[in-house]
């Protein structure tokens, strides 16, 4: 497995998507001193590193001193009865899967009103979003063993019942000598929704039109990751989410080979199967996915 440079470690991106960490639009500002007061003693150094949607998220020490990161439900959400719910599923979820390809995460928890969780931390690790917003487009070897890594993961969450239906490059952690892991799981496959949908680039049509969704919306989140290593750009080339929910009804995205001279045609090809727009045509699992792939760089 290919390397990828030490020299090339770069602070966190925004997203070309618009604000992130602690954005602005938030109407509900966190309170880290709530959660210090009901946490202390179990963590200490809190320190606020993303406020997206409902969930707070702290980096944190424990009492042996590791680093790992709390996700918490903010306290307005807390008081609502099916964000409570959703939010323990979530982590529930998350915590029944165990495979090197996963980041870790514990059961959920409650401690003086405040409703949490923890999650492994990758400090050695670079978000996928980092390394393209560093490198632009990756070369075919490095982005298709990200993929097949990222599609490993699929596939065991899916044997144990769990999808994840909110992947986008951040929630892809990529160490130097190129291991990935996988954040952000959470969904009971019998329930098919989350809190938030991801981000409009790699949100399948079926889920961002409220249908019901199964593995292959997740096959679809991949190949438009995939589409972003291979050519740094997303598959319909914008943010807005009723834009590129009018451009997937209308027409495929571009063919990654005529973007990006580098990227060969029969892998360009097993992308674009990926976006289909309907799942059946898309590949039936992950492994179909990470064998056609294989053909296309190998044949």
């Amino acid at each position: 497995m290919s390397s990828i440079p030490s020299n090339k470690i770069v602070n966190i991106a925004e997203r070309r998507a618009g604000p992130r960490p602690l954005s602005a639009v938030a109407s509900i500002k966190p309170d880290i001193e709530r959660v210090r007061r009901a946490l202390t003693g179990r963590f200490v150094d809190f320190r606020l590193s993303s406020f997206i949607g409902d969930i707070e998220t702290y980096l944190v020490r424990d009492a042996q001193g590791e680093a790992l990161s709390l996700k918490v439900l903010s306290a307005e959400a807390t008081k609502q009865a099916d964000a409570r719910a959703m939010f323990i599923e979530e982590a529930r979820a998350a915590a029944r899967l165990s495979h090197p390809n996963v980041v870790s995460t514990s059961e959920p928890e409650e401690s003086l009103e405040v409703l949490f969780y923890g999650v492994e931390h990758k400090a050695a690790a670079r978000t996928l979003r980092q390394i393209i917003d560093h490198d632009g487009w990756l070369d075919v070897t490095t982005a298709a063993q990200i993929a097949d890594q990222v599609a490993s993961a699929l596939d065991y969450a899916r044997d144990n019942g769990v999808l994840h239906l909110r992947l986008e490059p951040e929630c892809v952690l990529v160490e130097e000598d190129g291991w990935v892991t996988v954040a952000g799981f959470g969904v009971d496959a019998a329930r098919g929704r989350r809190m938030e949908l991801p981000p409009a680039p790699y949100t399948s049509p079926e889920q961002g039109a409220g249908a019901k969704v199964d593995h292959r919306s997740d096959l679809y989140s991949v190949g438009a990751v995939l589409y972003e290593m291979l050519t740094d750009r997303t598959p319909f080339d914008s943010d807005d989410r009723e834009s590129v929910k009018r451009k997937q009804l209308s027409f495929a995205p571009s063919a990654p080979h005529l973007i990006s001279m580098h990227v060969p045609e029969p892998v360009s090809n097993v992308v674009l199967k990926l976006l289909e727009l309907q799942p059946d045509e898309r590949f039936a699992s992950a492994l179909a996915f990470q064998s056609a792939l294989d053909s296309a760089i190998n044949n």
